[in-house]
Protein backbone atom coordinates (compact mmCIF):
# COMPACT_ATOMS: atom_id res chain seq x y z
CA UNK A 1 0.00 0.00 0.00
CA UNK A 2 2.60 2.84 0.09
CA UNK A 3 3.01 5.83 2.28
CA UNK A 4 0.35 8.51 2.22
CA UNK A 5 1.52 11.69 0.54
CA UNK A 6 2.57 14.43 2.94
CA UNK A 7 0.27 17.44 2.80
CA UNK A 8 3.22 19.84 2.95
CA UNK A 9 6.96 19.42 2.29
CA UNK A 10 9.76 19.29 4.83
CA UNK A 11 13.02 21.14 4.28
CA UNK A 12 16.46 19.59 3.93
CA UNK A 13 19.87 21.15 3.65
CA UNK A 14 22.18 20.50 0.73
CA UNK A 15 25.53 21.82 -0.35
CA UNK A 16 25.38 23.79 -3.58
CA UNK A 17 27.97 21.92 -5.64
CA UNK A 18 28.43 22.68 -9.31
CA UNK A 19 30.98 21.08 -11.55
CA UNK A 20 33.96 19.20 -10.15
CA UNK A 21 34.10 18.48 -6.44
CA UNK A 22 37.00 20.20 -4.69
CA UNK A 23 37.55 18.99 -1.08
CA UNK A 24 39.34 22.22 -0.15
CA UNK A 25 36.59 24.51 -1.47
CA UNK A 26 33.76 25.77 0.72
CA UNK A 27 30.24 25.34 -0.67
CA UNK A 28 27.07 27.26 0.07
CA UNK A 29 24.51 25.53 2.31
CA UNK A 30 21.00 25.71 0.81
CA UNK A 31 17.63 24.96 2.36
CA UNK A 32 15.74 22.85 -0.17
CA UNK A 33 12.08 21.93 -0.52
CA UNK A 34 10.69 19.57 -3.13
CA UNK A 35 7.03 19.89 -4.04
CA UNK A 36 5.28 18.30 -7.02
CA UNK A 37 8.64 17.53 -8.60
CA UNK A 38 9.73 21.16 -8.30
CA UNK A 39 12.78 22.01 -6.22
CA UNK A 40 12.82 25.33 -4.38
CA UNK A 41 16.11 26.42 -2.78
CA UNK A 42 17.32 29.27 -0.63
CA UNK A 43 20.97 29.92 0.23
CA UNK A 44 21.71 30.20 3.96
CA UNK A 45 24.87 32.35 3.66
CA UNK A 46 26.85 29.59 5.38
CA UNK A 47 29.81 27.99 3.61
CA UNK A 48 31.10 24.52 4.49
CA UNK A 49 33.79 22.20 3.16
CA UNK A 50 32.59 18.84 1.88
CA UNK A 51 34.48 17.00 4.65
CA UNK A 52 32.73 19.05 7.35
CA UNK A 53 29.23 18.34 6.02
CA UNK A 54 26.99 15.57 7.36
CA UNK A 55 23.77 14.90 5.43
CA UNK A 56 22.35 12.80 8.28
CA UNK A 57 22.70 15.47 11.00
CA UNK A 58 19.75 17.48 12.38
CA UNK A 59 17.18 14.68 12.15
CA UNK A 60 18.32 13.76 8.63
CA UNK A 61 18.13 17.32 7.35
CA UNK A 62 21.84 17.95 7.11
CA UNK A 63 24.32 19.85 9.24
CA UNK A 64 27.96 20.48 9.98
CA UNK A 65 30.28 18.10 11.76
CA UNK A 66 32.27 18.97 14.86
CA UNK A 67 35.35 19.20 12.60
CA UNK A 68 33.85 22.46 11.25
CA UNK A 69 35.13 24.23 14.36
CA UNK A 70 33.84 25.78 17.57
CA UNK A 71 30.82 27.25 15.76
CA UNK A 72 29.45 23.81 14.73
CA UNK A 73 26.76 23.58 17.44
CA UNK A 74 25.59 27.15 16.86
CA UNK A 75 25.41 26.63 13.08
CA UNK A 76 23.48 23.37 13.49
CA UNK A 77 20.96 24.93 15.85
CA UNK A 78 20.57 27.89 13.48
CA UNK A 79 19.97 25.57 10.53
CA UNK A 80 17.49 23.43 12.45
CA UNK A 81 15.59 26.47 13.75
CA UNK A 82 15.24 27.94 10.25
CA UNK A 83 13.97 24.67 8.76
CA UNK A 84 11.57 24.13 11.67
CA UNK A 85 10.23 27.67 11.28
CA UNK A 86 9.49 27.24 7.55
CA UNK A 87 8.04 23.75 8.13
CA UNK A 88 5.76 25.19 10.83
CA UNK A 89 4.61 27.99 8.54
CA UNK A 90 3.83 25.49 5.79
CA UNK A 91 1.90 23.26 8.23
CA UNK A 92 -0.11 26.27 9.42
CA UNK A 93 -0.79 27.35 5.83
CA UNK A 94 -1.93 23.82 4.94
CA UNK A 95 -4.31 23.84 7.91
CA UNK A 96 -5.83 27.20 6.96
CA UNK A 97 -5.83 26.62 3.18
CA UNK A 98 -6.07 22.85 2.55
CA UNK A 99 -4.38 21.58 -0.63
CA UNK A 100 -3.36 25.07 -1.79
CA UNK A 101 0.39 24.85 -1.24
CA UNK A 102 2.30 25.71 -4.40
CA UNK A 103 5.94 26.17 -5.28
CA UNK A 104 5.33 29.94 -5.20
CA UNK A 105 3.97 29.76 -1.64
CA UNK A 106 7.07 27.82 -0.55
CA UNK A 107 9.36 30.30 -2.33
CA UNK A 108 7.58 33.20 -0.61
CA UNK A 109 8.05 31.57 2.81
CA UNK A 110 11.75 31.00 2.05
CA UNK A 111 12.16 34.63 1.00
CA UNK A 112 10.32 35.83 4.14
CA UNK A 113 7.79 37.58 1.94
CA UNK A 114 4.32 38.17 3.28
CA UNK A 115 1.87 36.01 1.42
CA UNK A 116 -0.41 38.01 -0.81
CA UNK A 117 -3.97 36.89 -0.87
CA UNK A 118 -5.34 35.88 -4.25
CA UNK A 119 -8.48 37.82 -3.40
CA UNK A 120 -6.31 40.84 -2.46
CA UNK A 121 -8.12 41.03 0.90
CA UNK A 122 -11.42 41.94 -0.75
CA UNK A 123 -14.59 41.65 1.30
CA UNK A 124 -17.13 39.22 -0.19
CA UNK A 125 -20.18 41.40 0.49
CA UNK A 126 -18.51 44.54 -0.91
CA UNK A 127 -17.49 42.56 -3.99
CA UNK A 128 -21.06 41.34 -4.60
CA UNK A 129 -22.50 44.82 -4.05
CA UNK A 130 -19.99 46.31 -6.51
CA UNK A 131 -20.91 43.67 -9.10
CA UNK A 132 -24.62 44.35 -8.59
CA UNK A 133 -24.04 48.10 -8.95
CA UNK A 134 -21.98 47.55 -12.10
CA UNK A 135 -24.58 45.24 -13.69
CA UNK A 136 -27.42 47.60 -12.77
CA UNK A 137 -25.65 50.69 -14.13
CA UNK A 138 -25.03 48.90 -17.45
CA UNK A 139 -28.68 47.76 -17.64
CA UNK A 140 -27.73 44.08 -17.43
CA UNK A 141 -30.14 43.54 -14.52
CA UNK A 142 -33.36 45.26 -13.52
CA UNK A 143 -34.13 47.29 -10.41
CA UNK A 144 -35.93 44.38 -8.70
CA UNK A 145 -32.95 42.02 -9.06
CA UNK A 146 -30.59 44.78 -7.91
CA UNK A 147 -32.65 45.47 -4.75
CA UNK A 148 -33.07 41.74 -4.06
CA UNK A 149 -29.31 41.27 -4.33
CA UNK A 150 -28.65 44.09 -1.86
CA UNK A 151 -31.23 42.64 0.52
CA UNK A 152 -29.67 39.18 0.19
CA UNK A 153 -26.24 40.56 1.11
CA UNK A 154 -27.71 42.27 4.20
CA UNK A 155 -29.24 38.94 5.24
CA UNK A 156 -25.89 37.20 4.58
CA UNK A 157 -24.14 39.78 6.78
CA UNK A 158 -26.64 39.04 9.58
CA UNK A 159 -26.05 35.29 9.05
CA UNK A 160 -22.27 35.77 9.41
CA UNK A 161 -22.72 37.73 12.63
CA UNK A 162 -25.25 35.27 14.11
CA UNK A 163 -23.24 32.13 13.32
CA UNK A 164 -19.84 33.73 14.11
CA UNK A 165 -18.55 32.75 10.65
CA UNK A 166 -17.12 36.21 9.96
CA UNK A 167 -13.36 36.13 9.73
CA UNK A 168 -11.79 39.55 9.95
CA UNK A 169 -14.94 41.27 11.33
CA UNK A 170 -17.96 39.65 12.99
CA UNK A 171 -20.11 40.30 9.91
CA UNK A 172 -17.50 40.19 7.12
CA UNK A 173 -15.54 37.52 5.30
CA UNK A 174 -12.83 37.68 2.64
CA UNK A 175 -13.73 36.59 -0.85
CA UNK A 176 -11.14 33.79 -0.82
CA UNK A 177 -12.58 32.34 2.40
CA UNK A 178 -16.03 31.64 0.99
CA UNK A 179 -16.58 27.90 0.87
CA UNK A 180 -19.27 25.56 -0.42
CA UNK A 181 -19.91 24.44 3.17
CA UNK A 182 -20.54 28.02 4.29
CA UNK A 183 -22.99 28.65 1.44
CA UNK A 184 -24.78 25.34 2.19
CA UNK A 185 -25.06 26.36 5.86
CA UNK A 186 -26.45 29.74 4.80
CA UNK A 187 -29.05 28.12 2.53
CA UNK A 188 -30.10 25.69 5.28
CA UNK A 189 -30.47 28.55 7.76
CA UNK A 190 -32.50 30.61 5.26
CA UNK A 191 -34.85 27.68 4.64
CA UNK A 192 -35.78 27.42 8.32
Amino acid sequence: MGRPKRLYPLGRYRLHIRGEIDPAKQYLVQLEYTWNRQVIRKGMNIFVRLGDWNEKANKGRGGVRASYGPEANRINSLLLARADKIDGLLAEYQEKHPNQITAQVIADFLADKPLTREDKGKDFIEFVLERLESDYSRNRIGRSRYENGKSGMNIFRIFLRATKNGTYKPDSIYLGEISVELIDEYIRSAAR
